[in-house]
């Protein structure tokens, strides 16, 4: 179902003109890191404007919003917290920082901050197609690839949440300092933090496919699942993390790279 390009380009120039404001704090504050902060929220300010400017709504429309909301909140306050437990700038920016040198400070808006919107806008398929779309009557066809999503969604975001909580338990003990986490969660999977946020974005996908009948929903889910594997979740942090942590190639030697599974 074709969508209102006037939505999609508020939501676009909305995206972009919030990931200019936390750029500008960042030049006086020196920290890129507080981009984290808003990359949940981002997509809760998309969700509520797809739903505030589409002409009409239904309960499963509000549950797609409920669902956005509610991670992005999770999400920002496990940032906000973690953020406030470190002194230092995140190690990714700090050393793209040291790397780019005094420049730093204006192509960091291209380089990290805008593109970080333009993704942002790409991977919200779901809430772009499940929200806009008119309110159509769902089919029991529908209705069970949406109840599908919305199971995804309460697994993925159970995962993550619980995954997050252990490793920052975990990370309260002070004899764990500098040491690998692999207890929980953690012992099936090396990220099982960022398996639970891939799980809840394809619950997403169904829900906006069941909502809009269009498998362009699931480009973004598809889009953040790559981008989790191969290029800057896993990949980026585990090549922090190798040479870093105490016991960590031991770790991999047993543990799933991702999809959680029995350790060796």
């Amino acid at each position: 179902m074709p969508l209102d390009a006037t939505i999609l380009l508020t939501t676009l120039i909305v995206t972009m003109g919030m990931f200019s404001l936390v750029w500008a704090l960042h030049v006086r504050l020196k920290d890129a890191g507080i981009i984290d902060f808003y990359w949940g929220t981002g997509f809760a300010v998309i969700a509520v404007l797809c739903f505030a400017l589409s002409g009409e709504r239904s309960p499963y429309q509000i549950i797609l919003l409920i669902t956005t909301i509610a991670w992005a909140l999770r999400l920002t306050a496990h940032i906000a917290l973690r953020h406030k437990k470190s002194s230092a700038e995140d190690r990714r920016y700090a050393r793209m920082r040291k790397n780019t040198g005094p420049s730093f400070w204006w192509i960091s808006l291209f380089k990290i901050f805008l593109l970080q919107a333009i993704i942002m806008w790409l991977i919200a398929t779901p809430q772009h197609f499940g929200l806009i779309s008119a309110a159509l009557p769902l089919s029991m066809t529908t209705k069970i690839i949406f109840f599908a999503g919305l199971s995804l969604f309460i697994i993925g975001f159970m995962i993550e949440s619980i995954a997050d909580w252990q490793l920052s338990q975990f990370k309260t003990i002070k004899k764990n300092h500098n040491k690998t986490c692999s207890q929980g969660l953690w012992s099936y999977s090396r990220h099982p933090n960022y398996f639970g946020e891939a799980t809840l974005w394809w619950g997403f996908g169904l829900m906006g496919l069941a909502l809009s009948g269009s498998v362009i929903a699931l480009a973004g889910p598809a889009l953040l699942n790559f981008l989790i594997i191969k290029v800057s979740g896993v990949v980026m942090l585990e090549n922090h993390l190798a040479p870093e942590k105490a016991g960590y190639k031991e770790y991999i030697s047993k543990t799933s790279r991702f999809f959680p599974r029995r350790p060796k």
